[in-house]
């Protein structure tokens, strides 16, 4: 089986492919909208209300998969509308490299590879489409993550200040001790850290494979998941 091909950020930011009376998409995610979980809106729309009020409210996603479906269908301009943002960060499915295993495991690490690197682009990608943000919240993956799952959320997170220029107030519920893997946190003007205990309990979803590799005779090493971005989106 081949690795999964990446797909590299575009150096102008995310392209919009404007359409009469159908949602513009944000083509830098490589997903089909069909094949995509529905939306978790914080609140359920009401068809009395007007498509600018709907986007001025706050919105919280239980996975980034149902980021990337709502974005795909939403319009650009209600989508620079949205100044709160939840997001609770969970585990890729690993399931498409059970055929891939090897005896010596290498080529069912670098397929791994390949699929964190994809979903951090995509996470990039879609910081890239909320140009308004103005507050976030993320809740970071269980906390029995491994070195690639941990490298593609210390990634994320430095990507934030980096993409959301307008942003005022960031909540991690995590140890204040993540500013020192992720020193570009300290230049947002206010970043709360809440105990990852009192957050809410994500639902299991258990990986054998994702098992076998984190117990690979304890070679495990810490990783940070590195992606070329170009920064200046001028």
């Amino acid at each position: 089986m081949t690795d999964r091909p990446l797909y590299k950020a575009p150096r102008s930011g995310p392209q919009v492919v404007p359409s009469e009376g159908r949602p513009i998409t944000c083509s830098t995610f490589a997903f089909s909208a069909q094949n995509s979980p529905a939306p978790f809106p914080s609140a359920p729309q009401n068809s009395m209300e007007t498509p600018l009020a709907l986007f001025h409210r706050p919105v919280n996603f239980i996975s980034q998969q149902k980021l990337f479906a709502w974005i795909e269908q939403s319009q650009q301009q209600d989508l620079a509308r949205v100044r709160t943002l939840s997001l609770r960060l969970t585990d890729i499915d690993l399931s498409p490299l059970l055929a891939a295993t090897s005896s010596s495991g290498r080529g069912e690490s670098e397929s791994a590879w390949s699929l964190y690197n994809t979903e951090l682009e995509r996470l990039d990608s879609a910081l890239r489409c909320l140009p308004g943000l103005e507050h976030i919240t993320i809740v970071p993956p269980s906390r029995n993550k491994s070195s690639l799952l941990s490298g593609i959320y210390r990634s994320f997170l430095s990507q934030i200040p980096k993409r959301c220029l307008k942003l005022q107030h960031l909540v991690i519920y995590d140890l204040e001790t993540l500013l020192e893997t992720v020193p570009g946190l300290k230049s947002v003007r206010k970043v709360d850290f809440e105990e990852p205990t009192s957050s809410p309990r994500p639902s299991r979803s258990p990986n054998s494979l994702h098992g076998r590799m984190m117990a690979d005779k304890g070679k495990a090493k810490d990783a940070v998941v590195k992606m070329e971005v170009d920064t200046d989106d001028g």
